[in-house]
């Protein structure tokens, strides 16, 4: 049975909103792209929030949730430096980051098994940070004549995702020692 929770529901309508808001961004409708983008990524901030204040946290939305984030930046990400709006070398190091941890992740779980990880604050503040340069870059593009310091952004976020990858792959090693000794 599916857990139809608000929260839940949120998610899914971020992870459905996800490749209309690419289509969107690959279609050059950036005004449109920036509405939807924005609305979802609220969901991700107000899905977290009722999931703890109505104690409606559930193992279907901490599977979801990741996914819908991971759909909305890498999917937004990858479509806006195809169409010439975001540099290659950030879309390569936030793929590259997410690559690193989901591998990381499984071979975690091939060597202990089952284990918790939650979103951790560097991780946390990198959702965030991408998020508000692929806003900054929907609306550099939206109103030309705003002056947006996207170069800068470019650097932050590169480095935020540098940090926070790095964070979850030494919690992830010390996990991994410490299952190794339990057993």
């Amino acid at each position: 049975m599916v857990d139809l929770t608000l929260p839940n529901i949120l998610t899914f309508l971020r992870l459905i909103a996800a490749p209309v808001a690419i289509g969107f961004i690959l279609a050059e409708r950036l005004e449109v792209a920036l509405a939807l983008f924005v609305a979802a990524s609220v969901t991700d901030a107000v899905d977290g929030f009722l999931a703890r204040i109505l104690h409606q946290q559930s193992r279907l939305g901490a599977f979801i949730d990741p996914l819908a984030d991971k759909s909305l930046l890498l999917g937004s990400y990858l479509a806006l430096t195809y169409v010439g709006r975001v540099p290659g070398w950030l879309t390569a190091a936030i793929v590259v980051r997410d690559v690193l941890i989901i591998a990381a992740v499984v071979i975690l779980y091939r060597r202990i098994g089952r284990f918790t990880m939650t979103p951790s604050l560097p991780g946390k503040v990198s959702t965030f940070v991408q998020m508000v340069t692929v806003a900054s870059v929907l609306l550099a593009g939206t109103v030309p004549e705003l002056t947006v310091p996207l170069r800068e952004l470019y650097y932050l976020t590169a480095g935020i995702s540098v940090i926070s990858g790095t964070h979850y792959i030494t919690v992830g090693l010390r996990l991994a020692e410490e299952g190794e000794g339990s057993t």
